[in-house]
């Protein structure tokens, strides 16, 4: 076998192991980017405040277990 065989066969490999790599990072990226926007609970949250806080400008009693308010006339 000649020499010029087997150092193909490492560049193919390292070839293959730089897509592998862009491809792990890609991944990562994609992961932490939704990272931030794994809070549909901080959304939901923010929306039950601000419910909340319109309960309370219109001077009305929330209650917050059944996400209702009742406002007396």
């Amino acid at each position: 076998m000649d020499g010029s065989a087997t150092l193909g066969q490492i560049w193919t490999m390292e070839a293959g192991m730089k897509k592998r790599r862009i491809v792990v990072a890609m991944v990562l990226v994609l992961l932490s980017g939704c990272a931030g926007h794994s809070g549909s609970s901080a959304l939901g949250e923010s929306a039950f405040l601000t419910a909340q806080a319109h309960c309370e400008k219109d001077r009305g009693t929330w209650h917050a277990n059944l996400g209702v308010c009742e406002v007396c006339p």
